[in-house]
């Protein structure tokens, strides 16, 4: 999970926690995203994260998102 931007932001943090707000991943890096990994290495469970973004935009304001990641496995 990465968001696209056609920009580059000079500010930038991505954090992605899990349903009981526990941080799983974090990258102030907008090149780096997650990839579906906990902090050990090993893959999450199925289920519903979510993500939080915050980033200064093109036009120099500062912006937070946040949103839900849906991880399933075929």
């Amino acid at each position: 999970f990465k968001p696209v931007m056609d920009f580059g932001p000079e500010k930038y943090l991505l954090i992605v926690a899990d349903r009981n707000g526990r941080k799983i991943f974090e990258t102030s890096n907008p090149d780096q995203g997650w990839d579906g990994r906990n902090q050990g290495g090993g893959f999450v469970r199925e289920g519903v994260y979510v993500y939080y973004l915050q980033y200064t935009d093109f036009s120099g304001i500062f912006k937070t998102l946040t949103g839900n990641i849906t991880v399933l496995y075929p």
